[in-house]
């Protein structure tokens, strides 16, 4: 069996610190976009929109920086359609999960993705985690199960597609972890938001949910 080397620190300096904390913000708003557009459109409708809209911008800016190539549309074709059906799975299950219950408890139990995807990385990807790396893994595993996991939330069906949702989303990492490395960042990224919209498009038209968004109030299924 091919050994994997154990995992590199990142390189901590203050442009890494910059990106985390940005990745952190705009993580944030995943459930409070999905809660806001609720009574708007149903959350598989929602979902498409809001990747859709993400898809064309980033493919015009890697247009624009002429750093998009189709090659690796050919050559991975389907390493996108699996990665894409997982994350628009993930997408769409997280969206439904705000009509049960809070953005606030959807964002704690999807902390428990840290616990998955500690539990993929391990098991199927065969890392191996130094002393420092480990301990600060279980304070993160204690800390997801601090706040994801408290009495009455698990059993929820809110929660349980939270759960669902977050598994989904680790296992699409893992993958990408395992085989989405020789590819340029910006090919990479464009093409994964596009499957992921392409199937997002496919539920929506399939479940009969998809229509343009007005103003009125109301609840996603009336």
């Amino acid at each position: 069996m091919q050994q994997v080397a154990p995992i590199s620190p990142p390189n901590w300096n203050a442009q890494t610190a910059a990106l985390f904390a940005g990745l952190l913000v705009v993580d944030s708003f995943h459930y409070i976009f999905a809660r806001l557009l609720l009574p708007h459109l149903h959350p598989t409708a929602s979902a498409f929109f809001v990747l859709a809209v993400g898809t064309a911008e980033v493919a015009l800016f890697a247009g624009a920086q002429r750093q998009l190539h189709w090659r690796p549309f050919r050559t991975y074709f389907w390493f996108f359609a699996a990665i894409g059906f997982l994350i628009a799975s993930s997408t769409v299950l997280s969206y439904l999960s705000i009509a049960y219950i809070d953005p606030g408890v959807a964002a704690m139990l999807g902390k428990s993705g840290v616990i998955i995807s500690l539990l993929l990385s391990l098991v199927w990807l065969r890392e191996r985690l130094n002393r420092v790396q480990a301990i600060g893994a279980a304070f993160a595993v204690l800390g997801a199960i601090t706040i994801s996991f408290h009495p009455g939330a698990a059993m929820q069906w809110g929660a349980l597609l939270i759960l669902l949702s977050t598994f989904l989303y680790a296992l699409h990492a893992a993958i990408v972890k395992r085989w989405g490395g020789a590819m340029a960042f910006l090919d990479f990224f464009v093409f994964r938001l596009l499957f992921t919209s392409a199937f997002l498009f496919c539920f929506a038209v399939g479940g009969g949910h998809l229509r343009w968004p007005d103003a009125r109030r109301g609840c996603f299924w009336c």
